[in-house]
């Protein structure tokens, strides 16, 4: 099923749904190599920009203006220039569902399945009119192969960076989230555009007296139609506590909510939760009730924490202050507190400190060492980082040192997943 990708290369499998009505869910491989041929002000060093994408199968080459509604029926057809990254979460292990690609069986988890077949339903329906292709890491990446791992996980900056669209994925309907995405949809447009406070990201956002009455509007609709509680569920699914959600979204250009089968743009959500953190932080409208709930949902603490991209963008270079910032979020490796960061640091630490799962936590905890101490000119600052970052990988902190004691020779539980 899995031809080796050359990892010499920037080769990714894409994914294509093919169309079908029983439970039986059928996929096929698009194997492509991203060229990455015009640079960014954030990558002056790496070419990251959408280019051209190299068919393997078809040894074509298709410009980028290429329609994202064509035909997916011949690989030939396929425009090889876009495509869809799914931001999800895996979940358990059990139960598994049986897809096939390439006619080859494959047992995925029950979360992926529910959201490939949510996905084939709306592109029958025409619902969705995203890239057809997507970019998903439980089946783009051949999970028993480490070489290919490390290649694939590397790229996830150049992955979801150059998405067309991010996809995220919260789940199955349930507790009346179809509902709570309908009204939260409505935001934008009820409310329009909130200014940000570009001097103090963390700060409130300003609004206009027409802004208030129409905050004022949505939260009695909130309450009228009893969607409290369906909200604050929506916005304490799973899927926001994940680590790897982190870069998916903040180097994503474009974003899209899909849950069960309702789909919820994603300003809107954002813009609730801007709302929820002008109410909290200001001094004359009481934040109480649904807004303290919001304010501390585990999707409140993530866009809070986020900043809107200005949090992140203050740990630039410093991917101890992504460790220390995101320290909160949950992963099954702890190998992953580092590499699911790494696609937000700057392009020294990227490049030289490469995931690589054959490394014992130690290992990377020795990686990390030059990098932390450089990040802080005051011993205290740099001490404290050593113990956070520590911490969270589970090593221990000489004293004094700046090193770390104990666990030698621990790798972690083995890499099955970005969770």
């Amino acid at each position: 099923m899995f031809s080796p990708l050359d990892c010499s290369t920037r080769s990714i499998r894409l994914i294509e749904i093919l169309p079908g009505d029983d439970p039986q869910i059928r996929c096929r491989f698009h194997v492509h190599e991203l060229n990455l041929n015009t640079a960014s002000a954030d990558d002056d060093d790496e070419n990251s920009s959408h280019g051209i994408v190299r068919s393997k199968e078809t040894g074509s080459e298709y410009a980028e203006t290429g329609s994202a509604s064509s035909k997916l029926s011949d690989p030939k057809d396929v425009d090889l220039s876009k495509f869809t990254s799914l931001s999800y979460t895996w979940g358990p292990p059990e139960p598994a569902s049986e897809i096939t690609i390439n006619d080859q069986p494959l047992m995925i988890r029950q979360n992926l399945w529910l959201a490939l077949s949510s996905i084939r339903k709306k592109i029958k329906s025409k619902d969705f009119d995203g890239p057809r292709l997507f970019w998903i890491d439980a089946i783009s990446i051949d999970q028993k192969n480490l070489l290919e791992r490390n290649h694939q996980v590397n790229m996830m900056k150049d992955i979801f960076s150059h998405a067309s669209l991010v996809l995220v994925w919260l789940g199955s309907d349930g507790d009346n989230s179809s509902l709570a995405l309908k009204f939260i949809s409505t935001i934008s447009t009820r409310v329009g555009k909130l200014d940000e406070n570009e001097n103090e990201p963390s700060g409130p956002r300003s609004m206009t007296a027409v802004q208030k009455q129409a905050v004022d509007s949505l939260f009695k609709d909130l309450a009228t139609q009893s969607l409290e509680e369906p909200i604050f569920t929506v916005c304490s699914r799973a899927y926001w506590t994940r680590l790897w959600i982190v870069q998916e979204v903040l180097l994503a250009e474009d974003l899209l909510v899909l849950c069960g089968e309702q789909f919820c743009n994603w300003e809107s959500l954002k813009s609730l939760l801007v709302i929820v953190e002008y109410i909290f932080r200001s001094e004359d409208i009481p934040a109480e009730g649904i807004v303290m709930r919001l304010m501390y949902s585990p999707a409140g603490m993530f866009f809070e924490n986020w900043d809107y991209k200005g949090g992140c963008r203050r740990y630039r270079d410093g991917i101890g202050g992504l460790i220390q910032q995101w320290s909160h979020q949950e992963c099954e490796d702890p190998r992953d507190r580092v590499y699911g960061l790494l696609g937000l640091a700057g392009n020294n630490a990227r490049f030289r400190l490469q995931a690589d799962y054959s490394k014992t936590i130690d290992d990377i905890f020795e990686d990390l060492a030059p990098w932390l101490k450089s990040e802080y000119t005051s011993e205290w600052e740099r001490n404290y980082c050593f113990s956070i970052v520590a911490k969270a990988l589970g090593c221990e902190v000489r004293e004094g040192r700046g090193g770390r004691k104990g666990r030698k020779g621990r790798k972690g539980r083995k890499r099955a997943n970005h969770d």
